[in-house]
């Protein structure tokens, strides 16, 4: 449990990231390794971090490059804890812009206006680039409107964006107005509008089908969207993190509780295994998990659907979606193990597993 020095410790570092505006990396960097060396030295509950991660995020950092810096930084800070009683370095401690109540109001209040001024989405150089066509809900806007209506200029990981942005609203369960926009160029560059707490369990709907039987949930746009064009009539909800994973599967439970709901896992980049965020999702809500599959010859890049349906046979998609287990409470992958282990693990003789990791055994054969 967390005591007040580590809250008061934690609460001056995020604070501090929220305010950084130039080498964002190394400032998250050194913030994640003082946060975990809190939690190593039994100030704060690691469950906190999860805050620390939305502000990465919203501070335009990408969710991969996040969850290497908070691996990297758990291991460091877990073998140089941090002491409380006087014993640590002061921490400091800056004024933030605004709070969060008045940050997230001018969020909403920029994406009404962007909105707004914005167009119904058709061809946009970052949808040929995912071979996907423009789903439903999204909207267009020149990147030099932005700016007009905010005064703030878009910029994400790999610099300023450029030219005609994609708009996706981001909108929180029983609210009626978008709270949040995701901005893309045509190069992939990425933005969200600043502000603290303003992504946090928000999420985008890329299509509007009623009463969806099939929700599918994926980090992002393109993810999303080849599920739902693999699997008709399914409605498609990008968390847009992997960290909010969990919170868009039980917003998707709490609004339609009879639809089976599939959340697709992408594959860590260098290990090759799923996403724990998105097993995490379903079995949040007893849901299915489905985990893109690429063959022994995968190559680094390779880590979600998308890549997945630009790679495979026309129908591998759907087949894969289609085969997702239910992931129950108790069931986790162990790396170690093979396919066919991990398809009985944690089971008693003659019990089969509901977690399936498609192997090049088992791709070829998948049940309608």
């Amino acid at each position: 449990m967390s005591d007040a020095y580590g809250r008061k410790a934690f609460a001056d570092e995020c604070r501090g990231l929220r305010a950084v505006t130039d080498d964002r990396n190394n400032a998250f960097n050194t913030c994640a390794f003082k946060c975990w060396q809190l939690v190593a030295g039994g100030h704060l509950n690691a469950d906190e971090l999860t805050k620390l991660e939305d502000i990465a995020l919203e501070i335009g950092l990408d969710h991969a490059e996040v969850r290497a810096t908070m691996d990297s930084a758990r291991r460091g800070g877990e073998q140089t804890p941090r002491g409380g009683n006087g014993t640590a370095p002061e921490y400091s401690r800056p004024t933030p812009k605004k709070d969060e109540v008045d940050e997230q109001a001018r969020a909403r209040e920029w994406t009404a206006s962007i909105i707004k001024a914005s167009r119904k989405l058709g061809g946009h150089p970052y949808l040929a680039k995912k071979r996907i066509q423009a789903p439903e809900t999204l909207h267009v806007i020149n990147a030099a409107t932005v700016r007009e209506i905010t005064g703030w200029t878009p910029k994400g990981k790999k610099g300023e964006l450029q030219g005609p942005l994609i708009v996706a609203g981001l909108t929180r369960p029983g609210e009626d107005a978008p709270c949040q926009v995701q901005l893309i160029d045509g190069e992939g560059r990425k933005a969200f509008l600043p502000g603290q707490g303003t992504l946090r369990g928000a999420f985008c709907a890329l299509n509007t089908p009623g009463k969806p039987s099939c929700i599918i949930i994926g980090e992002g746009i393109a993810t999303t969207k080849s599920g739902i064009d693999a699997i008709p009539g399914a409605m498609g909800l990008v968390a847009m993190a992997s960290v909010n994973l969990v919170r868009t599967a039980e917003a998707a439970r709490a609004m339609h509780p009879d639809a089976e709901i599939i959340v697709l896992a992408d594959l860590e980049r260098k290990t090759g295994e799923p996403d724990k965020h998105a097993l995490d999702a379903a079995r949040a809500v007893r849901g299915r998990c489905a985990i893109p599959f690429f063959g022994p010859a995968r190559d680094e890049s390779q880590t979600d659907f998308n890549d997945m349906a630009q790679a495979s046979k026309k129908g591998a998609v759907a087949e894969c979606i289609r085969s997702a287990r239910i992931i129950e409470p108790e069931q986790t992958p162990d790396p170690g193990q093979t396919g066919t282990d991990r398809d009985n693990a944690g089971t008693t003789p003659g019990q089969k597993s509901r977690f399936l990791v498609y192997t090049s055994e088992n791709i070829e054969s998948l049940p309608d």
